[in-house]
């Protein structure tokens, strides 16, 4: 999958920096597969929370973080709890999309995507605002190397 990688858990699916996280994370049961694209900008942190959630961080040298959560079900796994001006939908194959952000458009100001497909909950959050094309991007990102090793 990625080069930077330590450790990879084949009955999970999922990666680890360490083998603490990795046995924490026995018996989890799923994986999740991000794109490239968040590899080449950010450095990854992989956890695994309360055992039902992975949890990607996403840290950048300008101090911005993207966190990818996928979790089991159909609930929000986005551990967001933050008020937001505004919110919208975008219905495409993989469902509907929840974009959550402070921005007075629907094309800027975005910090959350929340969706569900497949039986599990996906969620995207930023620090930065993102606009609407950079979110997708991340989406559609996920959706394929979820599609492309499943």
């Amino acid at each position: 999958m990625f080069s930077f990688l330590k450790l990879f858990r084949k009955d999970t699916g999922v990666c680890f920096p360490d083998r603490r996280s990795a046995e924490n994370a026995a018996g989890f049961g799923f994986s999740m597969h991000l794109p490239y694209e968040l590899s080449k900008r950010y450095t990854p942190a992989y956890t695994v929370l309360d055992g039902n959630i992975i949890e990607i961080r996403y840290h950048s040298d300008d101090g911005d973080e993207i966190i990818v959560h996928k979790g089991r079900g159909e609930t929000d796994v986005s551990g967001d709890r933050k008020r937001y001006r505004k919110i919208f939908t975008w219905d495409c194959e993989l469902g509907t999309v929840i974009f959550k952000g402070m921005g007075r458009n629907k094309k800027s100001g975005l910090h959350l995507a929340m969706w569900s497909h497949d039986g599990a909950s996906y969620s995207v959050r930023s620090t930065r605002a993102l606009d609407r094309c950079d979110l997708r991007r991340i989406i559609i990102g996920i959706a394929v190397e979820e599609e492309l090793t499943a």
